[in-house]
């Protein structure tokens, strides 16, 4: 996990604003947008949205629309506005961050898991009970995406084939992020992310399942694709937390197990 400040694209002159931005948003990012996937058409995936600030042509993590007013994200990418949710916005239905397509929300509330917490890995920064949820000022009009439930332990068997995508890089520091790119993974077992040789004892089943290719890596969610989804068999099996490196053999990203935490997620549904 490494700790990326946002701004404008290097090579440019940052405005006094940008900066002001980029010192609020100095998030914590998965060292883990999609490299070795191929853009994507966001109309293909309508449940995906980006969260951004208003002014700015940046998106700094992602969400799923889970209920026509509720985006589910990681825990992480709310620590900047938690208590200020004007401060970002919600965009769906935008190929390019860039452009001027799409529809703009903002965002009302913030709840995140009470019990979200952070910790140290192999130089990386880890979370648990990596889940949040926006409330939108106003509806999506656009499909949502179901939970994985409580008993949906067949979505997390190895093998199983997953989806990712996201607007961030397609490569650990690199600065081509803002389009839409997705690619098909697997998941992994437990017991190879849990071992001496992978993440050992931060990996928690419970908290999380891990996909991509575990041998030779290539394939990963990476920079600033944090809270995007993890879709098996057409739900939202996890989200994206965290990881070593970007498609690094031996730690592939780290989704928060969408199952364990799903009667938390499911009450914020409800609520105004």
């Amino acid at each position: 996990m490494r700790t990326t400040v946002i701004g404008k694209r290097a090579g440019t002159v940052l405005s006094a604003t940008a900066l002001a931005w980029g010192a609020v948003f100095a998030v914590s990012t998965p060292a883990v947008a999609v490299q070795g996937g191929k853009p994507a058409r966001a109309a293909d995936y309508p449940w995906a949205v980006a969260i951004k600030p208003p002014l700015l042509p940046f998106a700094y993590c992602g969400g799923t629309l889970v209920a026509p007013t509720k985006v589910l994200t990681a825990g992480h990418c709310v620590d900047a506005f938690r208590k200020a949710p004007g401060l970002v916005e919600v965009v769906a239905g935008r190929d390019r961050i860039r452009s001027t397509g799409g529809t703009r929300v903002g965002v009302a509330r913030v709840w995140r898991d009470p019990h979200f917490a952070k910790f140290t890995a192999q130089g990386e920064t880890g979370y648990r009970n990596d889940v949040a949820v926006l409330t939108l000022k106003s509806p999506i009009n656009a499909p949502v995406l179901s939970l994985a439930g409580p008993h949906s332990k067949d979505l997390y068997r190895p093998g199983r084939t997953a989806r990712i995508l996201g607007w961030g890089t397609t490569a650990s520091g690199a600065l081509d992020g803002g389009t839409l790119r997705t690619a098909t993974t697997r998941v992994i077992a437990d017991s190879s992310c849990a071992s001496a040789g992978s993440y050992a004892d931060a990996y928690d089943p419970r908290q999380y399942t891990c996909a991509g290719d575990f041998a030779h890596g290539g394939v990963d969610t990476c920079d600033f694709d944090s809270g995007t989804p993890l879709v098996i068999d057409g739900v939202l099996a996890g989200i994206t937390s965290w990881g070593v490196g970007c498609g690094k053999p031996g730690h592939p990203g780290l989704y928060t197990r969408v199952s364990t935490f799903s009667a938390e997620i499911t009450a914020q549904l409800g609520s105004r």
